[in-house]
């Protein structure tokens, strides 16, 4: 059994909670809450026999910095929905 009490575990899911989930404390114990998440951002990747698949999706007025693993090229992209292959 995993105990969170731990420092190098606790440390993880308290990332976990407020960079991915935008869930953060504003008073000890939780007793109050920030929720601020990051809509309209998302990615969906999977690595295959083929090579590495990657789409994005960028929320309007937004840009972003797209580097695909096994690269060094970085791609600057705006709004929209993008899908990138790294074939093996």
């Amino acid at each position: 059994m995993t105990s969170f009490n731990h420092y190098s575990f606790g440390s993880v899911v308290n990332w976990m909670h407020q960079v991915i989930g935008g869930i953060a404390p504003l008073e000890p114990g939780y007793k109050a809450i920030s929720i601020a998440p990051i809509p309209g951002v998302s990615t969906d990747w999977n690595l295959t026999d083929a090579g590495f698949h990657l789409r994005v999706r960028i929320p309007p007025n937004t840009k972003a910095e797209i580097t695909v693993p096994g690269t060094d090229k970085t791609k600057i992209v705006g709004s929209g929905v993008y899908e990138f292959h790294q074939l093996t």
